[in-house]
């Protein structure tokens, strides 16, 4: 599955969230809620791989849970040395090994300022050569318009090898009657 395939999917899935889960993004409610509904309409099209939210498992960690010490590599030290967990928002993957790893999605509203560490976590997740355990072929960071904004668009920035690859506005009324 390339690129362009993965791009397809997520953005008829977020068609499909703009559909029929409008009321949670022009409401402005929890990332988390917003989240897990994209989850779900994404294994309509990712039907061969695992979706799971804020997965923190790990077949190759000894207590099969993911801790990163990516604290401390952006820069974001909380407590002396110990490693952090760190769980992404929404992953495309299959749970059998860290193969095959496809996709992590990061979902940032409008109205929520704090982008910069998803930033962080999305450049550490597709980079092999920092992370070689947890490493995913194709991140993206949806910064999705809410509350006051809501236009129904948002934004899609695209990581791959560690480096952001592309950027894009999508509105979806253009794109999609909705």
């Amino acid at each position: 599955m390339d690129l362009y395939e993965i791009r397809s999917n997520l953005l008829d899935s977020m068609k499909d969230l703009y559909f029929y889960d409008f009321y949670l993004i022009k409401n402005d409610l929890n990332e988390r809620s917003i989240m897990h509904k994209l989850g779900c309409y994404l294994k309509k099209y990712f039907n061969d791989f695992n979706i799971d939210c804020e997965y923190n498992g790990s077949v190759e960690h000894p207590d099969l849970r993911k801790k990163i010490d990516i604290y401390k590599q952006a820069g974001k030290i909380k407590r002396d040395d110990k490693e952090h967990s760190v769980y992404p928002d929404i992953i495309v993957h299959q749970r059998i090994s860290s193969n095959f790893n496809k996709l992590i999605i990061e979902i940032k509203k409008s109205t929520n300022s704090d982008i910069e560490f998803d930033k962080e976590k999305m450049q550490f997740y597709t980079n092999e050569n920092r992370n070689e355990k947890y490493f995913y072929e194709f991140g993206c960071l949806i910064n999705i318009k809410t509350g006051l904004e809501f236009k129904k668009e948002f934004e899609l920035s695209w990581y791959i090898n560690g480096e952001q690859e592309d950027e894009e506005l999508i509105n979806i009324e253009s794109r999609h009657s909705v």
